[in-house]
């Protein structure tokens, strides 16, 4: 197994997302490495609010209720 993998994460900026049926300020990350694309939004404070990923032809996504 290799343990070195490169994995690039880096921010992509600030946008609003709906969250619990409110408008959320939040920060946005791109995670890619050679098997995976994940998008993740975090609150002001830090806090996970979203995960967004291909899978299969589609966009499997994640949001905190």
């Amino acid at each position: 197994m290799n343990c070195a993998a490169q994995l690039e994460i880096r921010p992509s900026g600030e946008e609003d997302i709906q969250v619990r049926n409110e408008s959320v300020r939040a920060k946005r990350y791109h995670l890619h490495s050679a098997k995976m694309d994940i998008d993740l939004w975090y609150s002001a404070q830090g806090d996970w609010l979203a995960l967004e990923t291909p899978e299969k032809g589609r966009r499997l996504r994640y949001v905190r209720n």
